[in-house]
């Protein structure tokens, strides 16, 4: 075991090879960063900072050797063996980048809004994971005063072999002081919505966690 440090680990650890990926906060310094540490020594392998503008401390996610960071209007793909940006996405002026990403089949999902039309617009985009090459998937529009916000997805495969994104609409109207959740289901092959069940929770908010699927059914809370 280590002396203690005044840096601040966070994340769940990332495993590639023989390197386990942490982000880290260096309160001295006042450096964020990302670390990779031998898995048997407890050594440090190789050190990483953001060169576009802020932080590495928000979502962040692992596809084989790509751990991939999110820190709303930035996101970083890093080679976990070597430390080297593969890529580095900074989100276009005018845009607003939501705070979460997920990795399905190989693709990153993110969230974005537009500035010129605030808190009426979101839409929920992707990209290769080996590659930056941005597609928008699926856009929601507000209605009624409520600012549309897509949660992450998850997938499944039907039996037609057709690929489905399921996803939460939290939404939130400030004049009312009211929040109200919609649950879709959307057909990524054929880019149909199938279904949507509005105001699903009657609290109004729900987890930010992407739905489960399991046996037929989509959960969540």
């Amino acid at each position: 075991m280590g002396n203690d440090t005044s840096a601040y680990k966070s994340q769940q650890p990332a495993i590639w090879g023989n390197n386990v990926c942490f982000t880290k906060l260096d309160f001295d310094k006042n450096i964020e960063s990302v670390v990779a540490l031998d898995r048997t020594s407890g050594g440090l392998n190789w050190e990483w900072t953001p060169y576009i503008r802020a932080a590495v401390l928000g979502n962040s996610k692992q596809s084989n050797n790509s751990f991939i960071l999110n820190y709303w209007y930035e996101i970083y793909n890093l080679d976990m063996q070597t430390g080297n940006a593969i890529w580095a996405s900074e989100i276009p002026q005018g845009s607003a980048g939501g705070p979460r990403i997920a990795v399905l089949e190989n693709f990153i999902y993110h969230s974005r809004g537009n500035e010129m039309v605030k808190d009426t617009i979101d839409h929920l985009v992707r990209t290769p994971v080996g590659t930056e090459k941005w597609d928008t998937i699926f856009t929601l529009n507000g209605a009624n005063g409520y600012r549309p916000s897509f949660e992450m997805p998850s997938s499944w495969v039907n039996p037609s072999g057709d690929t489905i994104l399921f996803f939460q609409n939290r939404q939130w109207n400030f004049a009312a002081s009211d929040g109200k959740v919609d649950l879709l289901s959307f057909n990524l092959t054929t880019k149909q919505v199938v279904w949507k069940m509005d105001d699903i929770e009657l609290s109004g908010n729900s987890n930010v966690l992407p739905p489960v699927v399991y046996e037929g059914k989509v959960y969540f809370m």
